[in-house]
């Protein structure tokens, strides 16, 4: 019987009913998909058995003063293990991918994840191995351990060991056999990887086992006092080491991508920040509406109370109802959770899985918020149900005076939170404009060819094709791409008696360089046309000028360098990302790189990619072309900004469709609410512009106020963000105004729509039965 009530209770207010649990639905979806992501990656190689004594070994990073970096010296990690007692062990890893595989008689060109490690690797961390010995398994150089995604990609089983693999070696190819099967975790690392090899004499990253409760301070003054003994990169430096916990290394950016995977920890805090807003968003929706209906029930309560039920029962009433619209609403988030995993993946660059939500550890994360919604509207109804059941209520015209002015506070805090959500995608996008738009002092449509190393003597004769084409106007070989990819330079020179030192970034190309990628040359010389005059030259940009403001130093040698003679000073380019400054840099001439840079002609970017491509299958056919343009290349760098635009941007959707649907049901019941008043006012000549305005004046003051409350919030937010970036739009007044004005024609138009029906009906069906 009490299921029975419970349901047609919820049929009775079905307007309330489905809007609460859509609300619901997506607050919880959003707010457990992202806790569970931030849990995740706070969790980070939470597998590794040894990970509270597993560190990352530092050293003195002689290209940036002051700074550390995460490449160690062959015979560093070695001596350490020997020489100290804290050190048990060690683990060294470099990136080993190479650009094609062959299994199973078949070319693969994905470019697959590859380190080389010590022989150690799969007993200093916890990987777990399918197949294969830990122990043994990296034994011989000839030795490789595979994913068992990879495995049943090549060879469609997992039962593999002693399967060949070939792997480019320059000219031929190197044989390397498959000796164990592993299993990628489900959880988060940052040692993401497809295949293990074992290492060659080489420097690399290093991971340091250390004994239980060992001193870390302690541990780096010894390594401080025996400095001279631990082998170091550059001479240049200070020469000491320091250590960082996996944990903290996986959350520190500065070490780059090229081995394991970093996050920022910002990413986290404006993941809960949006997920908090949502859940909140939806809370306001729910707290509006079941005040709504507490109010509409007060009559019926009050009788109850007259006729002899408790304050209990009342409350066992009202909570079964509102067990059934959670339970509800939390099976659809559910649902809802699983459909967006794939998009929530690609904005974060995470590999949650439907399997890993409802891992067992993650249980109790999905239970909190239906917990913590029930416990709310438990406290919310046993104070609400106190103070509005009374005898007063049974009286006539007291239906909806009791506590009327709780709803505008749920909708205020709701529309200010889609409003501050509306600014920070609009800033978003302004900036990523910004970006995109900006001149970076580099011809963006330029195109790069990479040729594959192996076919590095083709380059020549690739460029001489390319010239013949009326769509390409110039090419250029370089030996690395202009944007990301350049050479840091320790300079040593004498000023005065002192040694001084700076570090510049080098970039090497011919003669057609600096044209082929648009580089402004603002004083002096560009190369010449005539190749053999250019060598032992170079051109240096606005910023290297800078830090010799004294000397002019076209005609002379490059500070700290006898071979690089200055023959002309080009304008500042971005070769980084626009949260750095442009640092010094220069040019220096050099041929016979293997990356082709591809200046087309005006209007005919599309043209010279088929020339490209048609070249690329007559000379390299057994590779895929690997093309793009410095536009490309530049969208990549700032893609975290551009899938932090998707994603504040899906929020805000979701945050304005759900103050949309709450607001609706709000001017259904208001409108409900005051029909008589209506009837009345139209009887006596009022028009229906007149009564929209009456109806509609509140919701323009509740947008007002939640525009006031959501200024400050909105600018402190996106002003801390945009200090990320060097270079960056301005927050512009119009900004904020815009957000107002989207905000008050979404209130608008839904409320108006409820409006209109309540002002343009027959007054007489409002007032038959008075």
């Amino acid at each position: 019987m009490r299921f029975k009530a419970v349901l047609r209770s919820l049929f009775r207010y079905r307007l309330n009913s489905s809007i609460i649990i859509i609300s619901l639905a997506i607050g919880i979806a959003c707010m457990n998909l992202i806790t569970i992501f931030i849990t995740r990656e706070n969790n980070a190689d939470g597998f590794q058995k040894n990970k509270k004594n597993i560190y990352a070994l530092q050293a003195d990073d002689p290209f940036r003063k002051g700074e550390k970096m995460y490449f160690i010296r062959q015979g560093a990690a070695e001596y350490m293990k020997d020489n100290f007692a804290e050190v048990k062990d060690f683990c060294r890893i470099i990136n080993t991918s190479p650009s094609k595989i062959n299994a199973n008689n078949q070319d693969y060109f994905e470019n697959k994840k590859t380190i080389a490690v010590s022989s150690n690797f799969f007993t200093f961390f916890s990987y777990k191995l399918i197949s294969g010995n830990p122990a043994r398994v990296l034994e011989t150089k000839q030795n490789v351990v595979i994913s068992d995604k990879l495995a049943m990609k090549y060879f469609g089983r997992l039962n593999v060991i002693g399967q060949k693999l070939l792997f480019p070696d320059g000219d031929n190819d190197t044989e390397m056999f498959i000796s164990g099967v592993f299993e990628k975790p489900q959880e988060s690392t940052q040692l993401d990887f497809e295949m293990v090899k074992l290492i060659g004499e080489s420097d690399s990253r290093v991971y340091l086992q250390l004994a239980e409760n060992t001193n870390i301070v302690q541990l780096e003054e010894k390594f401080a006092q025996n400095k001279e003994n631990i082998p170091i990169v550059h001479d240049g430096t200070p020469g000491t080491h320091s250590l960082k916990s996996l944990k903290a290394a996986y959350f520190d950016t500065s070490r780059g991508q090229t081995i394991e995977t970093s996050r920022d920890r910002s990413d986290l805090l404006i993941a809960l920040v949006i997920a908090v807003m949502i859940l909140g968003v939806a809370l306001f929706n729910y707290l509006g509406l079941i005040n709504n209906q507490l109010m509409e029930k007060t009559r019926e309560y009050s009788i109850r109370r007259v006729n002899g039920s408790s304050k209990i029962n009342l409350i066992n009433a009202f909570m079964g109802e509102t067990f059934m619209l959670v339970g509800v609403a939390f099976a659809l988030s559910l649902v809802l959770m699983i459909l967006a995993i794939p998009f929530f993946n690609q904005l974060t660059s995470t590999s949650i899985t439907s399997q890993y939500i409802f891992h067992s550890e993650n249980i109790f994360l999905l239970l909190g918020i239906p917990a913590f919604i029930l416990l709310a509207s438990f406290l919310f109804a046993f104070f609400k149900i106190g103070v509005s059941v009374k005898t007063k209520a049974l009286k006539p015209g007291k239906l909806y005076a009791v506590n009327k002015f709780q709803i505008p506070v749920f909708n205020i805090a709701q529309l200010a939170v889609s409003v501050i959500l509306i600014i920070g995608s609009i800033v978003i996008l302004k900036q990523i404009n910004y970006i995109t738009n900006k001149k970076i002092g580099l011809a963006k449509k330029t195109l790069e060819v990479k040729v594959p190393r192996q076919y590095k003597n083709i380059s020549p004769v690739f460029k001489a094709e390319l010239e013949k084409s009326s769509s390409v106007e110039l090419v250029s070989l370089a030996n690395a791409s202009p944007v990301l990819e350049h050479m840091m330079i320790l300079m040593h020179y004498d000023e005065n008696g002192v040694d001084k030192q700076y570090t510049p970034a080098l970039f090497w190309g011919d003669e057609n360089y600096p044209k082929a990628l648009g580089i402004e040359i603002i004083k002096g010389d560009n190369f010449s046309e005539n190749a053999g005059t250019n060598k032992g030259k170079c051109i240096i940009n606005e910023s290297l000028a800078a830090l010799f403001p004294d000397q002019d130093l076209i005609g002379k040698y490059l500070p700290g360098s006898k071979n690089d003679l200055v023959i002309g000073i080009c304008k500042d380019f971005h070769y980084g990302s626009l949260k750095e400054v442009i640092e010094p840099g220069y040019v220096s001439y050099g041929s016979g790189g293997f990356f082709i840079m591809v200046k087309p002609s005006a209007g005919q970017s599309q043209e010279a990619r088929e020339v490209v491509a048609k070249i690329w299958k007559e000379l390299i056919p057994d590779f895929p072309l690997n093309m793009e343009s410095i536009n490309d290349r530049y969208e990549w760098m700032h893609r975290e900004n551009t899938n932090y635009a998707k994603l504040i941007g899906a929020c805000c959707i979701i945050s304005v469709f759900l103050s949309m649907i709450g607001l609706f049901a709000v001017s259904f019941h208001t409108s409900r609410r005051r029909v008589k008043e209506i009837g009345i006012r139209k009887v006596n000549g009022a028009t229906i512009s007149e009564i929209l305005a009456l109806l509609n004046k509140d919701f323009v003051m509740w947008v007002g106020i939640s525009f006031v409350l959501a200024i400050p919030a909105g600018w402190y937010f996106m002003h801390k963000w945009l200090e990320s970036f060097m270079y960056k739009t301005n927050l512009s007044w119009w900004i904020f105004s815009l957000a107002g004005i989207i905000a008050l024609a979404i209130a608008l138009v839904t409320v108006s729509i409820q409006s209109w029906k309540a002002a343009s009906k027959n007054p007489v069906e409002a007032l038959r039965y008075e």
